[in-house]
């Protein structure tokens, strides 16, 4: 099948063999057949990713059009200037079909990832994939092309995903959604534990690689083998401080603490004369180029990193130097992922990564994924959470039910006002005739098994961390995950039945 067929595709369903990945690739093939909708809003998400390389292409091709030509060869035509809703994809090299993406859109969150060892075995030995792909009449893509295109699914066309596997849940009478659960999880970030030691390190090693780079044009080399004698003591600090152990190991880390932090701060004030410099520089690029956007983004980011290394350097000697108690909010916990947060729940172990918001229903079906900033205590996403579940399942179920960290008489309110009946936090707040009450322990024995569903989700489908970074990226990988659990979950209930 041509990757440019017009729509709609016509899908013809496949003989899969008898493997849960396999009933959950039938699931979403009838999904598509029932609901075409879905292919045309990622056809969309693909081309909107096709004009934005189209209109960067135009734009390199304008800034040089002033540039002269070699003898005896003719002018390129002149470009007229078009905004982006006037631009218009032509034909050019073939793209994965937004059946394809969406079909290894359900093998990577199936598999954890499609780059692995155990995933690139999986992809060469699943005979799903092999007889896929075979009537496709294409080969299977590599992995990084896989993550490429899955990575351009919007958000948007996810939670889409997600209500048309809900509304076909409902037309086959598998759940009546009159029951929600909610509760909240840690997932961990796609990040290293926060060392203020290592991420000062990394911080001038990235510093250090920036100024090597061959857009500088070998300005700056006079500048990084100075910068080099600073990121060494960094380093011999960094080794220090790891290595120190036994009697008195503190005074030897807080020692080599100080050194670091003397070393870092003439590393960023060195960086900060470079950049002022850099900043007047005649780089000779032309704006709207390709060499003028990677300057640009190249300032952007070393500007960036000189903020987190001051922040660093500020927030270490507080707490290191001057004994000083510094809250996480203050504190920068990653260089990669700016969005991770210090997460303490319950008496677990502390996360960094995420503080994720599930909601569930009586047949163990997620039906909203809630991802916010930063640590938020559960009964401040509370009311979020619900508005989300309850517009997916398209109606007011009659119970809602919370653990303790939701117990919040606002909640209570808020439920009473949307029209649920029975709304179980904790008997303090719902009285002690109503705690008692059927409805009541039902609701209590519903919102106990929610920890049974973060479980399955974590243990078959890494819920439990992600791989992406970023607060738009997280949630995007963990919708899909949500979306691949009630596949899996769908056909479980229809085996059963």
């Amino acid at each position: 099948m041509d990757p440019m067929t017009p729509f709609p595709y016509q899908l013809e369903l496949i003989a899969f063999p008898d493997s849960d990945f396999a009933y959950a690739i039938d699931e979403l093939l009838n999904l598509l057949n029932t609901f075409p909708e879905i292919l045309e809003r990622l056809e969309a998400d693909l081309d909107r990713h096709a004009l934005v390389l189209k209109q960067a292409r135009l734009n390199h091709r304008r800034a040089c059009a002033g540039t002269p030509h070699l003898p005896g060869l003719d002018d390129p035509d002149p470009l007229e200037a078009m905004t982006p809703s006037e631009l218009k994809l032509g034909i050019g090299r073939r793209r994965m079909s937004a059946q394809d993406v969406l079909f290894c859109l359900i093998c990577r969150y199936f598999l954890d990832g499609v780059k692995s060892v155990s995933a690139r075995g999986f992809f060469a030995e699943s005979r799903t994939v092999a007889r896929y792909f075979s009537q496709q009449g294409r080969p299977c893509p590599a992995g990084s092309t896989i993550t490429h295109n899955v990575n351009l699914v919007s958000q948007a066309t996810l939670d889409l995903v997600l209500d048309r596997i809900i509304t076909t849940i409902r037309s086959r009478n598998l759940d009546d959604f009159a029951e929600v659960t909610l509760d909240s999880t840690a997932v961990r970030g796609n990040t290293a534990w926060p060392a203020d030691s290592e991420l000062i390190a990394k911080i001038a090693r990235s510093l250090h690689r920036g100024l090597c780079q061959p857009i500088l044009e070998d300005v700056t080399t006079s500048m990084a083998s100075r910068i080099d004698v600073w990121c060494e003591d960094i380093e011999a600090a960094r080794r220090s401080i790891r290595l120190a152990s036994g009697k008195g190991a503190k005074a030897v880390r807080q020692h080599h603490y100080g050194l670091m932090i003397d070393a870092a701060e003439y590393l960023s004030q060195e960086m900060g004369g470079i950049l002022d410099h850099l900043a007047t520089w005649e780089h000779g690029h032309r704006p709207g180029s390709r060499g003028y956007q990677r300057w640009m983004e190249w300032q952007a980011r070393m500007t960036k990193d000189v903020s987190q290394l001051d922040s660093l350097i500020h927030t270490t000697c507080r707490r290191v130097i001057e004994q000083e108690k510094v809250g996480t909010a203050e504190r920068v916990l990653s260089v990669a992922d700016p969005s991770i947060a210090w997460i303490e729940k319950g008496g677990r172990e502390p996360e960094v990564g995420y503080r994720v918001q599930i909601a569930k229903s009586a047949r163990q079906f997620v039906v909203a994924v809630s991802v916010p900033e930063g640590n938020p205590m559960d009964a401040g996403m509370f009311q979020q959470t619900c508005r989300e579940a309850f517009e997916r399942i398209g109606t007011t179920p009659a119970t809602c039910s919370a653990d303790d960290g939701y117990a919040f008489k606002a909640n209570q309110q808020w439920l009473a006002r949307q029209g649920v009946q029975t709304k179980s936090f904790s008997g303090e707040i719902a009285g002690e005739e109503a705690w008692e009450s059927k409805p009541y322990r039902e609701a209590r024995r519903m919102r106990s098994s929610v920890e049974g569903l973060i479980g399955q989700l974590k243990a078959l489908f890494g819920f439990g961390r992600v791989w992406r970074r970023g607060l738009e990226a997280v949630k995007a990988e963990l919708t899909g995950k949500a979306i691949v659990y009630n596949l899996y979950r769908l056909q479980q209930l229809v085996q059963t039945c």
